[in-house]
Parts: structure tokens; C-alpha cells; sequence
């Protein structure tokens, strides 16, 4: 008899829930604006590589802030979703990517963008078992899997990270294949953090992870390491940025940008990026660096030599005032909102007279302004202004 209540009670459980849910979605469906892609300047089709999440304030929608959705060009409600798409989200355009078109190999593997990469062929992913279960479990063995997307083939690896270290980190994961290299956070024993640089041959396996440059030590401080954002995890460097927490009061603390470096995968070294008087962004592309000096209103873009000291002036693109304070540091990553990808620099930026972010696609060589929109009410004739916050952004480089 009591099997019965506990079935009939997980029955009734399942049906209030979903009865609740269905009434919450009617009812902040019901209050959001319908919304669209407005192109001031360029072609439309150049945003297509943008994907985003953000939040959605209006003042008709209450205390019901929305979660909108930017993929392929066309928006829409993470609410208007079902209810298992929505359970199913991780609020990140390249998890919620491999979710959807990758489930199986997504199985019992971290939730955490930065332990996958993806190329044309294959989809790579390095994680911890503490990454997967709540009781942690060996600090020490990565399982790495490497998934075919052509044959659908899947081949999995547990190897060692031989340190001292009570808890480690993999903060980002790039692939020349077959070789793959992961960025490592290591915590000793005694109390010590250090970023280190380990590789892996998929094709010709080891047990252990091999240790190739342990960038604490090389840029030789003790400041907090930032890796810029990796959207191309094909790329031959790893842009990094060191800060320093400075305190302003018992109970707040701003950030200082304490230098800039690039770790080269192909030679296996750390380059000291020639630091300027402004306000300085860093960007890899296509196997190049380039620097970007921010000043009142806008920003130069110069491409490091080969030497990697002297720089050669591309031009000057034009910024809002709201963006060309210094780079705001996010955990692990910066340069969240400014990237270059296959010779293009994209942005999104808050001028001073908008709530909702104007997103640019510009040519680095020529500066020309490829594309350049917001996003609009449908409704022309409503004059209320939502407020739309973006949390994550991505570019897609399959969609370039």
C-alpha cells in the first residue's frame, strides 16, 4: 500500500509543478514585448554569428523579468521555451549548443563552456570528477573525450595531473588536433596558485598529462590571471591579462590591469605584451595579435609584428562613451563585449541614450561598418523602452 502513496504523491507532485509552470508561463508570456533585430547600417546576415543571453526588464511585465534569447539572428524567450528545453538551459549559448545537438556525448560531463571546444570536425572536452559530482573525487585524473561529429565515434581518456596540488581547475581548453592544450589552476598544499599549461595527444595517448610551461612562474606574479574570452579555441595563442585587487574601503575592492601576455601553443612560450599609456585591449586572430589602445572616444587597433614589440597602426574605429573605460574584468575572463574573428571586430555597446546593447560588426583593415543595429519593439507605437542586459555572449566561428 505505501508503494501506491509514494507513486500517486511523486504523480501529484509532477502535475503541480507542471500545473505551475504552465500558469507562470501564460502569465509572463503574456507581458513581454515582442521584440526584433533592427539594422541601421550593413547587411543583417553578419550578425548571424552572434549568439547571446540576456535580461529583459519592462515596465508592463512587473516584477516578471524575461530571459531573451539571440541565435542565428532572430530572438526570442528562453520562457516561451517547454519546460524540459528550459530545465535543459545553462543560460550559455555554447552549452545549451552541445546540449541540444550533442546530447549523448553531453552525458555525465560538466556543464562548464570552458572545458569544451569545438572544430569542424570534432567536439573536445577535458573536466575533473569534482567537476560532476557534488563529493568531489580524485584532484588529480582529467577525463578527456573526443567526439567524431562526422562518424559520431567517441573516444575517452583518463590520465593524471601529476602536482602536489589539493584542487585544480582546467579554465580553458584549445585544440590543434589531435594535440590538445589545457589551461590548468593548480592550489598547493601550501597554499600557493599557479596557472599551468599541460598538453595531450589524442592520438598517441599517455597516462599523464604533460606539463609544458607553468605561466605563474613565467610572468613571474602573483596577480590574478584572466584568459580573453576564446570563442576560436583553434586559435595558435591564449591572450592573457594580469590585475591586482586594490582596496578602497573595509568592504570594497577595485581591480588594476597589472600587464598583458600571449601564450604561444606553437612554440610553446609566453610573450609580454608591450604595455601603453591608454587604456590597452588584447585580441588574437588568425594566428595574429593585435592591440587595441583605447582613448576618449575611440579605438586603435595595431597588429603586433613578428617580433611581437612593434606594432603597425591599422586604424581607428569609433566608441561610446560607456565603453572606452577599461576592460571590466569577469571571472576567468575578459573581453566579453569586444572580439576580432576572422578579421572582424564585434562589439556590442550601451551609448549613453539606450538601455539595450547596439551591436557592430567593423573591418579591421578598412574600418568600414559592416553591420550595425539594436533591438526594437515591432510595435513602433509603443513608447515604452525595455532595459535588456546582456550576461552571456558568444560568437559562433562555424557561423563566420
Amino acid at each position: 500500500m505505501s508503494k501506491y502513496i509514494k507513486l500517486s504523491s511523486i504523480i501529484l507532485f509532477i502535475a503541480i509543478t507542471l500545473t505551475g509552470f504552465g500558469l507562470y508561463k501564460a502569465q509572463a508570456s503574456g507581458k513581454q514585448p515582442e521584440l526584433k533585430i533592427v539594422t541601421s547600417q550593413g547587411k543583417p546576415e553578419l550578425i548571424e554569428p552572434v549568439q547571446a543571453y540576456g535580461f529583459l526588464s519592462h515596465y508592463s511585465a512587473g516584477n516578471y523579468p524575461s530571459t531573451l534569447k539571440l541565435n542565428n539572428g532572430s530572438l526570442s524567450y528562453l520562457e516561451d521555451e517547454s519546460f524540459f528545453k528550459q530545465l535543459d538551459s545553462n543560460i550559455n549559448p555554447f552549452t545549451d549548443h552541445l546540449i541540444s545537438n550533442y546530447r549523448s556525448f553531453m552525458r555525465g560531463k560538466s556543464r562548464q563552456a570552458n572545458q569544451f571546444a569545438e572544430t569542424d570536425q570534432y567536439i573536445l572536452y577535458a573536466g575533473l570528477q569534482s567537476d560532476v559530482f557534488f563529493e568531489g573525487g580524485n584532484q588529480n585524473e582529467v577525463t578527456l573525450a573526443a567526439l567524431n561529429k562526422e562518424t559520431e565515434e567517441e573516444e575517452t581518456f583518463s590520465v593524471q595531473l601529476e602536482n602536489d596540488s589539493s584542487y585544480n581547475e582546467i579554465r580553458a581548453i584549445y585544440v590543434d588536433y589531435p594535440s590538445v592544450t589545457l589551461l590548468v589552476r593548480t592550489h598547493s598544499r601550501s597554499d600557493k596558485l599557479n596557472n599551468v599549461v599541460y598538453t595531450f595527444d589524442v592520438e598517441n595517448p599517455e597516462d599523464r598529462l604533460t606539463e609544458e610551461v607553468n605561466l605563474t612562474r613565467e610572468i613571474g606574479s602573483d596577480d590574478s590571471l584572466y584568459i580573453g574570452k576564446p570563442f576560436d579555441q583553434t586559435e595558435r595563442y591564449i591572450t592573457l591579462q594580469t590585475a591586482r585587487e586594490n582596496m578602497d574601503s573595509m568592504y570594497t575592492y577595485t581591480e588594476e590591469v597589472t600587464g598583458y601576455y600571449a601564450y604561444d601553443i606553437k612554440e610553446k612560450e609566453v610573450i609580454s605584451i608591450p604595455s601603453t599609456e591608454e587604456n590597452m585591449r588584447l585580441f588574437t586572430d588568425n594566428d595574429k595579435l593585435y592591440v587595441g589602445k583605447v582613448a576618449k572616444d575611440n579605438m586603435g587597433i595595431y597588429e603586433l609584428k613578428d617580433d611581437n614589440q612593434n606594432m603597425t597602426l591599422l586604424g581607428k574605429f569609433e566608441l561610446s562613451p560607456s565603453d572606452t573605460s577599461n576592460d571590466a574584468l569577469g571571472y576567468n575572463h575578459f573581453n566579453q563585449n569586444m572580439t576580432i574573428l576572422n578579421g572582424k571586430l564585434y562589439t556590442y555597446e550601451y551609448p549613453e541614450d539606450m538601455n539595450r546593447p547596439l551591436f557592430k560588426v567593423t573591418d579591421i583593415r578598412t574600418q568600414e561598418i559592416l553591420f550595425s543595429g539594436t533591438i526594437e519593439q515591432k510595435d513602433s507605437n509603443n513608447e515604452e523602452s525595455p532595459f535588456i542586459d546582456i550576461i552571456e555572449y558568444r560568437l559562433n566561428p562555424m557561423a563566420n
